[in-house]
C-alpha cells in the first residue's frame, strides 16, 4: 500500500506565522498607519481584560517603544497586534483577500486555497490580533506565501504562477510559450518599496531574525516566521527575494516541526537564492 505523496509546496497548508506581517504592514500603510510612530510593546499584552487568557506575547519578551521597521527587523508579534487592531479587521480581511489568502492561486496544476479564518471573516478583537502576526485560524500554502513575498518585490503586482515557459515538442521545437503575466496590482508601488526596505532590515539590521539568509554582495530583503503548530513542534519559514532593489527570485521556505523557526529556514532561503542568482 503506497502513501499518497503530498505536493506541500502547492498543497501544504500551515499557518504562515510572522511572514504574514508583510500583508499587515501593508494593510496599515494603506489605512492612515504612520511606520514612523513608535508603538509601546509590553510583553505579555492584552488590549482588555475580556480577553481573558489570550495575551499577545513577544518572542523577545520585549518592553520598549517600536516602529514599523523595528518590528518587522525583530519580529514584533505585539506591534504587529496592535497595528492590526488600529486597521481593523474588516480591512485586514480585505488585504489578505487582495494577497490570494483565502482563494487558490491561478496555477496550471489545480491548488488548495486555504482559508483566513474559520468563518472566513475577523469579526472578533482577539482574532484579528492573533491574525496580525500570522497566527489565529489562517492556513496557507508555500506558494502562496512565495507569491506574496514576490508581490511585494514587485512594487505591488502579484505574478501569475506556473510551471514551465515553454512546450517543445519531440524534436526539441517550441510548439508554445507560457507567458508569466501579472494577476493584478494588489498594493501601491510606494508600499511596496517601504516594505522592500524594511524587509532588507530584518536581514541586515543588528539583531535581524532573518540575517541567516544574507547572500555577499547582494541586498537579500527576507522574513522570518514561527508557525505554531497544534500537532508539534512549531513550523519555521522564511520568505524573501533578492536582489532587493530589483529581485528575479522570489522564495518560501518551509521546514515542517523545526525547532527554531525561522532561524532554521533562513539560511536555506539563502542558499536557494543565491543558486538562482548563479552567486
Amino acid at each position: 500500500m503506497h502513501s499518497r505523496r503530498l505536493d506541500r509546496a502547492r498543497q501544504g497548508l500551515y499557518a504562515p506565522g510572522s511572514t504574514f506581517k508583510l500583508v499587515t504592514g501593508a494593510a496599515a500603510l494603506e489605512n492612515g498607519i504612520n511606520p514612523d510612530t513608535k508603538i509601546r510593546v509590553d510583553d505579555p499584552w492584552q488590549a482588555d481584560p475580556s480577553w481573558g487568557q489570550y495575551y499577545v506575547r513577544s518572542s523577545s519578551k520585549a518592553h520598549g517603544d517600536y516602529t514599523m521597521a523595528d518590528g518587522y527587523r525583530l519580529s514584533e508579534n505585539i506591534y504587529f497586534a496592535k497595528i492590526g487592531l488600529q486597521v481593523g479587521g474588516q480591512k485586514l480581511a480585505e488585504y489578505a483577500s487582495r494577497f490570494g489568502v483565502g482563494a487558490a492561486p491561478r496555477c496550471d496544476i489545480a491548488v488548495p486555497k486555504g482559508q483566513l479564518s474559520n468563518s472566513g471573516t475577523l469579526d472578533r478583537p482577539t482574532l484579528v490580533a492573533d491574525t496580525s502576526y500570522g497566527q489565529g485560524e489562517l492556513l496557507v500554502s508555500p506558494l502562496q506565501m512565495a507569491l506574496i513575498a514576490a508581490t511585494i518585490g514587485r512594487a505591488g503586482v502579484m505574478p501569475t504562477p506556473h510551471y514551465a515557459t515553454e512546450v517543445r515538442d519531440s524534436s526539441g521545437n517550441t510548439i508554445r510559450t507560457i507567458a508569466p503575466g501579472a494577476a493584478g496590482q494588489v498594493v501601491r508601488p510606494d508600499t511596496a518599496a517601504k516594505i522592500a526596505g524594511y524587509l532588507v532590515g530584518a536581514v541586515e539590521g543588528p539583531g535581524a531574525f532573518a540575517f541567516g539568509a544574507k547572500i555577499s554582495g547582494v541586498h537579500v530583503a527576507g522574513k522570518t516566521g514561527t508557525a505554531e503548530n497544534p500537532a508539534g513542534p512549531p513550523h519555521g519559514w522564511f520568505i524573501g527575494f533578492a536582489p532587493a532593489e530589483n529581485p528575479v527570485v522570489a522564495v518560501a521556505v518551509i521546514i515542517e516541526n523545526s525547532g527554531q523557526g525561522g532561524v532554521d529556514a533562513a539560511p536555506l532561503g539563502g542558499r536557494v537564492m543565491q543558486a538562482a542568482l548563479g552567486r
